[in-house]
């Protein structure tokens, strides 16, 4: 996966992540444990996805 699309794939799981958080705390979504859970995951899992699409981004460009 090229770093761009690393990154833009951590950015689309930290903004649905915090959607979800948001639609709970809206109780459009019943809150539960499970769903928060799974939405802190993908929170994390998230940025890490950016940060290491971040850090292969800069190392292609080399180090100025």
């Amino acid at each position: 996966m090229s770093p761009l699309r690393l990154m833009g794939t951590g950015l689309v799981l930290l903004v649905g992540s915090w959607g979800v958080v948001f639609l709970m705390v809206l109780r459009a979504i019943p809150p539960d444990l499970a769903v928060a859970l799974v939405a802190y995951g993908t929170s994390v899992v998230g940025l890490g996805l950016g940060v290491v699409g971040a850090a292969l981004w800069a190392r292609s460009r080399g180090a100025r």
